[in-house]
């Protein structure tokens, strides 16, 4: 029993030390078009719709929504506090191909 524990405990202080501190996803190319989503704005209203378009400048500048009445609503960035997309399977793909390179990196080498 004493062999398992000091087993576990020196494989954990290896997985610490051999582990990044700290690593960042690559985020998905672009905003899918005529996806659910909803944002949440500074003032903490909610907004639910599709993606009908973004402006693009050195980031996203705004985002336009279309809500189940019809009704295009643009927002400016600054106004976001939070957005949510719901994702496509492609979106999914997208995401495990990205985390599969960034597992690569860290492990290699």
């Amino acid at each position: 029993m004493h062999k398992i524990a000091s087993s576990f405990v020196i494989f954990f202080i290896w997985g610490i030390i051999t582990s990044p501190a700290q690593g960042f996803i690559t985020p998905v190319e672009e905003v899918p078009h005529a996806n659910e989503c909803y944002i949440v704005r500074t003032d903490g209203t909610r907004m639910e719709g599709k993606v009908k378009s973004y402006d693009i400048g050195e980031g996203i500048k705004a985002i336009t929504i279309e809500n189940s009445n019809g009704e295009k609503l643009k927002v400016p960035a600054v106004q976001i506090r939070e957005f949510g997309v719901k994702s496509t399977g492609l979106v999914k793909m997208e995401l495990m191909a990205e985390s599969t390179e960034t597992i690569r990196k860290f492990t290699k080498g």
